[in-house]
């Protein structure tokens, strides 16, 4: 998928969004005010908060939608599928919303909200999540957060960023590599990432054209929460040559540091040189998340992680 959105605009909060209130919002319904739907719906649109779902969730607004117009379904099924993530549930997801003192579709959400690691939960009916032991906004609860926001001078002391250097493709197909670069038997050894460093082994691709293999190097890097809590993830990176000269294929790949799941709200981006045109991925099923594209020799790009209010930039040049 292709934004136009520059790495700036790379901070957002992640949050899960009760159905109940999505269904409501979905239909019109008079329980929201007509300017807070308005606006949060705008603020799901333009990604400036990431909005999450359960997978119960999700099925249920289509059967909701269905029900009333087939064709309609489909389109929003796709709409939403572009705006949220469709959170997936797991054995551990469902005990802890068994004990939940909530009924199950509230208490999947509050699990998920809690495994993922979000920054909290969106309804228009919070009294219903009270002591879930999250944060629970509702949605001029968003709107007031976003005046608030936007009225404070922005702040350049909150997250520092080092001062980025630039990783030279070039050297790496030469057999040079920063030592922060880890060749991925260590990231494999130290990340208990197996299975996804294997699919980025030089020796699990096929042999380019003249022979020459890809090369694949990973490092541990780490991004923050809004509340400052440490994510740590493994990020592996690959370039193949291609038949045409200096022309190459290149793989990235993010994944949690212990091979499980990455958390939710999480953003792997690749921007150009210009900073107008990136590629977006979000976790998979697979637990990771994963670019691929092509590239020039000569030509520069930034694979940015973020998470939260936080983001880890990686400047590379071909």
């Amino acid at each position: 998928m292709v934004s136009n959105r520059s790495p700036q605009s790379l901070c957002t909060r992640c949050y899960m969004l009760d159905a109940d209130l999505l269904v409501d919002l979905i239909l019109s319904r008079p329980s929201i005010s007509a300017d807070y739907a308005s606006f949060l719906w705008q603020c799901l649109q333009q990604r400036q908060i990431h909005g999450c779902i359960t997978e119960l969730g999700y099925q249920r607004l289509c059967i909701i939608m269905n029900q009333r117009d087939a064709r309609h379904a489909l389109t929003l099924a796709e709409v939403l599928m572009r705006m949220l993530t469709v959170c997936r549930s797991d054995a551990n997801i469902w005990l802890r919303a068994n004990s939940q003192p909530f009924e199950y579709d509230s208490a999947e959400e509050i699990a998920c909200a809690l495994h993922y690691r979000m920054d909290g939960l969106i309804t228009h009916r919070p009294e219903q999540f009270e002591g879930a032991g999250i944060p629970v906004l509702s949605p001029r609860d968003v709107l007031e957060s976003h005046l608030r926001r936007s009225l404070q001078p922005p702040s350049h002391h909150s997250f520092p960023l080092p001062a980025r250097s630039i990783t030279h493709l070039a050297n790496w197909r030469n057999g040079q590599f920063d030592t922060s670069w880890l060749p991925l038997a260590d990231i494999w050894d130290q990340g208990h990432l197996g299975t996804i460093c294997r699919d980025a082994s030089p020796y699990a691709a096929p042999s380019s054209a003249g022979g020459t293999r890809p090369v694949a190097r990973g490092k541990f890097v780490e991004v923050r929460h809004f509340d400052r809590r440490l994510e740590r993830v493994a990020l592996i990176v690959q370039i193949c040559p291609m038949q045409q000269p200096d022309v190459f294929d290149l793989s990235v790949i993010c994944a949690a540091r212990d091979g499980g799941d990455l958390p939710a709200g999480l953003q792997l981006w690749v921007v150009d040189q210009q900073g107008q045109e990136s590629m977006v991925a979000q976790p998979s099923r697979s637990g990771r998340a994963t670019l691929q594209f092509e590239g020039q020799a000569g030509e520069a790009f930034d694979v940015v992680i973020s998470l939260g209010g936080d983001r880890h930039v990686e400047t590379f040049l071909i």
